[in-house]
């Protein structure tokens, strides 16, 4: 079923190529079709079986709207092949056996817990919201809508995507938490307004927000699973090294 669907999605969007149309019919029967295995084979799952669907929505909408800012054929033909693919991994990921198993907390007694599934819906995650941004930024440029709008797409978008990491790692939905969202969202919204007077491309600008983004939504999913005791130097500087080290490659490859 993996594949299936999988396979499905890049039918459907080679035929969305050459029959625009269809991609509404594809994009809306894809993302039911998707949810509703999720639903089907995950009846066991209850909090991380939201995270899932969540983020294989919001990845198929993501996509599905990059898709029509991009040009060339090679590039389109190229893309649905590798956001098909990522579609099949992460699903083939979640629902095998031994990952189901993690996700229901059958992991072997004296071992400790592993966060394998959680760190593939994360890194997941992640690349949803480089898409996402990428989107965003391309409305700006090609619309004539209040920027204003376009800051409500991102931090709507970066509150599901945070939720879903949330609650995969079973933090509970407390006001702290919905505080700490709520104060790393505003600081996405105004770093998303200054990079969009950057002077660069539209694919730098989403690779900027994403690294910033992984920074915050790390340290406060960090903070909030382990507690201020486990917050140490050595975290906060890993996630800031990361994260420098990716600005500072980005800058690097602009073209300015």
């Amino acid at each position: 079923m993996y594949l299936l669907i999988a396979l499905l999605n890049f039918i459907g969007l080679e035929f969305a190529l050459q029959y625009p149309y269809l991609i509404y019919f594809v994009s809306i029967a894809i993302t039911v079709l998707t949810i509703f295995f999720i639903y089907r084979y995950s009846r066991k799952i209850t909090v991380s079986k939201i995270s899932i669907m969540i983020s294989a929505a919001l990845f198929l909408i993501a996509h599905y709207a990059l898709l029509l800012f991009l040009e060339g054929s090679w590039l389109l033909h190229g893309f649905i092949f590798l956001s098909s693919f990522i579609l099949f991994v992460f699903l083939y990921s979640i629902f095998e056996r031994s990952t189901i198993a993690a996700l229901n907390g059958d992991s072997l007694k004296g071992k400790e817990k592993s966060f394998a599934v959680e760190n593939i819906i994360g890194y997941f995650n992640l690349l949803i919201f480089f898409f996402l941004s990428i989107d965003v930024f391309y409305l700006e440029l090609n619309t004539n809508q209040k920027f204003m709008w376009m800051l409500a797409l991102i931090a709507c978008g970066a509150f599901f995507l945070s939720y879903s990491s949330f609650t995969i790692f079973a933090i509970p939905l407390t006001f702290r938490t919905a505080l700490y969202i709520a104060i790393f969202l505003l600081a996405l919204i105004e770093l998303f307004w200054v990079i969009n007077f950057l002077p660069i491309s539209v694919y730098s600008k989403a690779a900027l927000t994403t690294f910033v983004y992984y920074a915050i939504l790390g340290l406060t999913k960090h903070y909030l699973i382990f507690g201020k005791t486990e917050l140490t130097r050595r975290v906060v500087r890993r996630y800031l090294v990361i994260t420098c080290c990716g600005v500072l490659l980005v800058f690097l490859t602009s073209r300015w």
